[in-house]
């Protein structure tokens, strides 16, 4: 009969000559290494020696996961170089960087990363599982100073639910500043003519790549071609609810792209998120509180300078009436104040407007735009003020274009002309 360690500890060395010896040629258990070093194998506790020694959940537990790696640049806004999908990796997280990735990504920033030199800023991780009920890891670390152990703990701890692992990593790299205070050769805005050539180098490997650059698919999504709009030819978001098109700056395309070369889905107008909403809405609001301020200081009440003349004569001052040659008057011009009730004007525009054509399309199109402006309320003078978007409106409610912008952009006509008779 075979022995036990504990029946060895216990008995005198002397003892051991009446025990009957079994010897095992089988190979013995191999150790694993894990965050907490190394593990030596542990004798199967079972006399048969039919348990699996990795069904106790223990370190041993063999794994099996993906990785999907990317290598970005940060120039002010997110740009992805490149990336990759390695399957099926069945050694620890150390092992794998230690023995393949590291030389990898070091072979790709050699290849891709272009001029002026760039140095590791950061490394984000994310370890998730195709189990939605669990809610995945993310780490980050500075540079390339990479703590592997809460990656393989967070993967142990899923191995055995029988779901797909994955590591996700991007490896971001930034311009290395060596000379901060350097300003020569500086073009727009504060790029110098070596960052230029850096960039056109590396939209010239992406697109060799055969990978698009993203900004160029961002300002595709976004530029305007509405026959209307103002902002033709420019950046514009269009407001799904309302469909409005907001005017998009420098900044916030800049947040798009961002936004994009993160991974994240932007196809449509519909796709821009909540946060980026907000900061289209404020820029908006700003810029017409500027215009509301800029108006504001310009509505002067109507008046009447009068000059004194102080010469040879009385001294007295002269009425304006009396010299109107020398009076200056400002007046205020009343912004489209309408002469009939709001809901009337719509009506009497339209007949205004089907007076000076033959047509029948076109004067039922100037009745549908009526109708259309009075069942929502539309106020004229609000239209004009928006032309672009209440065009928008007309033309999504059935009416055709170019009758829409007539409709909205002669109101300032159609009152002037009343004025006249």
């Amino acid at each position: 009969m075979p022995i036990t360690r504990q029946q060895i500890s216990e008995t005198s060395p002397d003892a051991l000559d009446n025990f009957d010896f079994e010897y095992n040629y089988g190979t013995p258990p191999s150790g694993t290494f894990d965050s907490q070093g190394w593990n030596p194998a542990v004798p199967n506790a079972a006399d048969d020696g039919s348990q699996d020694p990795c069904a106790s959940g223990s370190s041993a537990t063999p794994l099996t996961y993906n990785v999907i790696w990317k290598l970005q640049l940060r120039k002010g806004r997110m740009i992805t170089l490149t990336g990759d999908t390695v399957e099926d990796i069945r050694v620890v997280p150390t092992a794998f960087w230690n023995d393949h990735l590291q030389n990898e990504l070091l072979d790709v920033v050699t290849e891709k990363v272009p001029e002026p030199q760039y140095k590791p800023d950061e490394t984000k991780i994310t370890v998730s599982t195709s189990k939605r009920a669990q809610r995945g890891l993310e780490k980050r670390f500075r540079a390339l100073n990479i703590d592997w152990s809460p990656v393989e703990n967070k993967l142990r701890s899923w191995s055995d639910q029988g779901s797909n692992l994955t590591v996700e990593i991007w490896f971001i790299y930034k311009e290395v500043q060596t000379d901060p205070t350097n300003k020569v050769g500086k073009s727009g805005r504060g790029a110098t003519k070596q960052q230029l050539a850096a960039r056109d180098k590396l939209v010239a490997q992406q697109e060799a790549s055969g990978v698009r650059p993203v900004w160029k698919d961002v300002y595709a999504l976004f530029e305007c071609s509405s026959v209307v709009c103002p902002n033709r030819g420019f950046s514009c978001w269009r407001d799904p609810e309302t469909k409005r098109h907001r005017k998009l700056d420098s900044d916030t395309m800049d947040k798009l792209i961002d936004f994009a070369e993160e991974g994240h889905k932007l196809e449509t107008h519909g796709d821009v998120p909540d946060r980026i909403r907000e900061v289209i809405y404020e820029h908006e609001e700003e810029e017409a509180e500027r215009k509301r301020q800029k108006r504001k200081a310009s509505d002067l009440p109507q008046s009447t300078i009068r000059i004194c003349c102080h010469g040879p004569h009385d001294g007295s001052c002269h009425d304006s009436d009396a010299n109107p040659s020398k009076v200056a008057r400002v007046a205020r011009e009343d912004f489209l104040k309408l002469p009939m009730p709001v809901d009337k004007a719509p009506e009497l525009l339209c007949k205004w407007l089907c007076n000076q054509v033959t047509n029948e399309k076109w004067q039922s199109a100037y009745q549908l735009a009526g109708k259309i402006t009075v069942d929502n309320g539309y106020h004229l003078g609000r239209m004009y003020d928006s032309q672009a978007s209440y065009v928008e409106l007309l033309v999504d409610g059935g009416v055709l274009p170019g009758i829409a912008d007539q409709f909205v952009s002669r109101i300032r006509e159609w009152l002037d002309s009343l004025c006249s008779e």
